[in-house]
C-alpha cells in the first residue's frame, strides 16, 4: 500500500468516497434539513479545481491497484486574534473504505497530509468531527488530537405555530 498524490483519473473514485463519507455522516442522525444533505457531485469539481490550483492537498491510499481511501486538506493562515500560531493545516475529510479499515491506512494518510502541512509552514493540524462520529473521535484522539473548540447546535422552533 502506498500513498500517492491525487491524479485526475481518480476523480470518479474520489466522488464515490466523498459520497460514502457523506452518507455515513448523515446516518449519524443529523437534522433533516442540514446542509450535509447536499449533492456531493457538486463538490467534486471545485475540489479538483482547488487541487489543480495548488490550494488543496489530496492524497489517495493505493493498494493492489485499488484506491483504499483519501485525505484532503489545506494550509490556512491562522485567524485567531492574539495567537502565536501563524499557519494551521486543516483536514477537511479523511475516509477509508470499511473493508480496508484497521490496516493502518488512515494513519498513513494522516501522516502524509501532516508532512505536507509541515512543508508548507503549518505548525498545527485541525479537523472538525461531528460529535456523534465516535469512530472518528477515537481515531483522532489515538493520534494525539485533543478537543479544542466545541460547537453546539440546536434546531430552532421560532416560526412553528
Amino acid at each position: 500500500m502506498k500513498i500517492i498524490s491525487f491524479e485526475q483519473k481518480y476523480t470518479k473514485e474520489l466522488w464515490k468516497m466523498m459520497q460514502l463519507l457523506r452518507d455515513y455522516i448523515v446516518s449519524l442522525e443529523f437534522w433533516d434539513d442540514d446542509m450535509i444533505q447536499t449533492d456531493i457531485s457538486k463538490n467534486v469539481a471545485p475540489t479538483v479545481e482547488s487541487f489543480l490550483k495548488g490550494e488543496l492537498f489530496i492524497f489517495l491510499a493505493l493498494g493492489n491497484s485499488e484506491i483504499c481511501g483519501f485525505v484532503l486538506g489545506r494550509v490556512k493562515n491562522n485567524e485567531d486574534e492574539g495567537s502565536q500560531i501563524k499557519k494551521v493545516g486543516w483536514i477537511w475529510q479523511l475516509y477509508v473504505y470499511p473493508k480496508h479499515q484497521k490496516k493502518w491506512i488512515g494513519k498513513k494518510l494522516l501522516e502524509r497530509i501532516e508532512q505536507e502541512f509541515a512543508k508548507n509552514g503549518a505548525t498545527h493540524t485541525i479537523i472538525s468531527v461531528f460529535a456523534a462520529n465516535f469512530n472518528a473521535l477515537w481515531f483522532y484522539k489515538k493520534y494525539g488530537f485533543e478537543k479544542r473548540l466545541i460547537t453546539l447546535g440546536k434546531k430552532n422552533n421560532f416560526y412553528k405555530k
